[in-house]
């Protein structure tokens, strides 16, 4: 999916919100009334996240220091991916979360760590666009889903100038319901927060 931030926000649902450890992101869309939900970061096995976690520029988890971590942020209207020794709080998104690794970098595919897996990422075009997007049914490598997020349109892939790796896996998971369209993609594992994504509304 291509949003423009002009239109569309991304946010983030956490299941503690809604007094569960964890939940799937259909019920996540159901409950925020969201276009979208997809899996977010990494969480460990007592369902803390683990990672930053920046919703409507309020902190609700702190940045971890791992350094094949990067951060996917929005300030203003803009979104970036940087890496964990990039990220400052000065910057004072109003959106964040850590993941990793960054599967493309200013346009190129670093060196990765292989290993076949259901995928999901949030990316940036080079016009500032932020593409969702998830792997259903067919397992890829890091690099194999890189080269498809970084590989221009026209040959197929996303056009993805920078990209971030969430928590693919077992929790790999998307449910969006748009127009016309509706996608499940199920996962074996609830997650404790995804990523949402809903019509801008300016304030009043």
């Amino acid at each position: 999916f291509k949003i423009s931030l002009d239109t569309y926000k991304l946010g983030l649902a956490f299941a503690e919100d809604y007094n569960h450890d964890a939940l799937s992101a259909t019920k996540f869309a159901s409950r925020t009334d969201s276009l979208i939900a997809i899996n977010g970061g990494f969480f460990s096995p007592d369902f803390e996240p683990l990672g930053l976690r920046i919703e409507q520029s309020q902190q609700r988890n702190p940045l971890k220091k791992t350094s094949w971590w990067g951060v996917f942020y929005i300030k203003g209207k803009q979104a970036n991916v940087v890496s964990q020794r990039q990220y400052h709080s000065s910057l004072h998104p109003q959106f964040a979360i850590q993941a990793g690794p960054r599967l493309v970098v200013n346009g190129r595919v670093p060196k990765l760590k292989d290993g076949f897996a259901e995928r999901s990422a949030l990316c940036v075009t080079r016009t500032g666009d932020v593409i969702i997007t998830i792997t259903e049914r067919s397992p890829l490598t890091t690099t194999q889903f890189a080269r498809i997020l970084q590989s221009k349109q026209s040959k197929g892939g996303l056009g993805c100038y920078q990209a971030l790796n969430l928590d693919g896996g077992n929790s790999s998971q998307l449910y969006a319901k748009v127009p016309g369209f509706t996608l499940k993609v199920n996962s074996l594992h609830n997650v404790t927060d995804v990523i949402t994504c809903l019509l801008y509304t300016s304030p009043s």
